[in-house]
């Protein structure tokens, strides 16, 4: 009975603060290129019904299967990996600009596509990106969207725990045990606007992360801010990207990165496991990179086009977010990602750099922004790395020791 009562509760917390639904509103659950995983129906099952009771006119989801991910990577003729539906699309980026709301939720099957073809994988998932890359800024210049988890049997075996215990995580840090979960919500999206303001007012030219095999310089992309995961919509509606969260993030400047950088978790990327590795850049190119796990995709990302070299994010987590504190890896960057720090390769947010959105692509190059086919974000916090920022004058700022913050805001 209780799990049935707080699912409700994360169903309820998704609708009114994540996707922030609004009476007569459309609900799309899925996207072309994120489906649900039929493994996510009881979740999905629960957000219909809240959806419907916050006033939607219609809600749509979009199902797949990793089943059916591994067919195609195996058996689809070669040369049509990267063939999406583009009417599909069509219909969608109408449906958002006419006001349609969003919601992806993701419940995977980590390592589900290990052992299948590198290249065959790298053709899908490059496909797969740069035919979501326009929906997704029109999604984001109009919809109200989140995206949230849904524990599955084979997820939770690969973190190493049971079903039920992998639910009351997810309960626990998405605060849906609190007294008052949507009070709670408000309190914390508070502070980590409040932490993004501090950090915008100090106007930064770069950040330095010192830790156990790490030693980066990340310069930052000119007119850059800082913001949270509470965004707003053309039409003034906030809602939450994503469930959790505890990063406040912004634009890297993709030519102004040096030095090198040891993952603290494993990256996982279209459920295949990339682990151990070592990225060294310089002029902000990566010009090496290793890994004890998944080298060969880890290459095959790199050589997708010249741009997946460069940073596309840089995210500040204190290490003991409610997710850290759990000790586990999730295999899944929603949760790993808002751990600890992170930093992307690849595509940036046109909202973190001032005036981004309206910038033609050479504009946000000329600012520092990269417009690359993918976005793959990384682990580089622990209780070991010190982050720093560096001022105009070249003096440094002290913004995160053994992992935590060093300011108040």
């Amino acid at each position: 009975m209780m799990f049935k009562e707080n699912l409700a509760k994360y169903a309820d917390l998704i609708v009114r603060v994540g996707i922030n639904l609004q009476p007569g509103q459309r609900l799309i659950i899925g996207v072309p290129h994120y489906r649900v995983n039929i493994d996510a129906a009881p979740l999905t099952h629960e957000v219909t019904r809240a959806a419907y009771k916050t006033g939607a006119r219609l809600v749509t989801v979009l199902w797949d299967t990793p089943e059916m991910v591994q067919a195609r990577i195996k058996y689809a003729p070669e040369g049509t990996l990267g063939e999406y539906e583009d009417w599909l699309v069509e219909g969608m980026t109408r449906a958002f600009k006419e006001g349609d709301a969003g919601l992806y939720i993701s419940s995977p099957h980590p390592g589900s596509t290990d052992g299948l073809n590198d290249e065959r994988i790298n053709q899908y998932s490059t496909g797969l990106a740069a035919y979501g890359m326009d929906l997704r800024r029109v999604l984001i210049a109009h919809a109200n969207y989140s995206i949230v988890a849904c524990p599955n049997p084979m997820w939770a075996e690969r973190i190493g725990i049971s079903l039920e215990e992998f639910w009351n995580d997810v309960f626990n840090i998405c605060r849906v045990t609190a007294d008052d979960p949507i009070t709670a919500w408000e309190v914390h999206i508070r502070d980590l606007n409040q932490r993004a303001a501090y950090l915008n007012g100090l106007d930064l030219k770069a950040l330095h992360f010192k830790g156990p095999g790490t030693n980066l310089t990340v310069g930052l992309a000119n007119g850059h801010e800082w913001l949270s995961a509470l965004a707003t919509n053309e039409s003034g509606l906030s809602y939450a990207v994503n469930m959790p969260t505890e990063e406040v993030f912004t634009t890297p400047h993709r030519d102004n990165v040096e030095g090198f950088v040891t993952a603290t978790k494993p990256l996982v990327y279209r459920d295949t496991i990339i682990d151990g590795f070592s990225i060294t850049f310089k002029g902000g190119r990566v010009v090496s990179a290793s890994a004890e796990k998944g080298e060969a995709l880890l290459h095959s990302l790199l050589e997708i086009d010249e741009t997946v070299r460069h940073l596309g994010e840089v995210a500040l987590v204190p290490s003991s977010s409610p997710i850290s504190r759990t000790g586990r890896i999730y295999y899944n960057i929603l949760y790993d990602e808002n751990a600890t720090c992170h930093a992307a390769l690849g595509n940036s947010y046109r909202v973190a750099v001032k005036g981004g959105t309206a910038m033609t692509d050479e504009e946000y190059a000329r600012a520092g922004g990269n417009t690359a086919p993918l976005h793959a974000d990384f682990m580089l916090g622990s209780p070991e790395v010190d982050v720093d920022g560096i001022l105009a004058d070249g003096s440094m700022e002290p913004l995160m020791r053994n992992g935590e913050w060093a300011f108040d805001a």
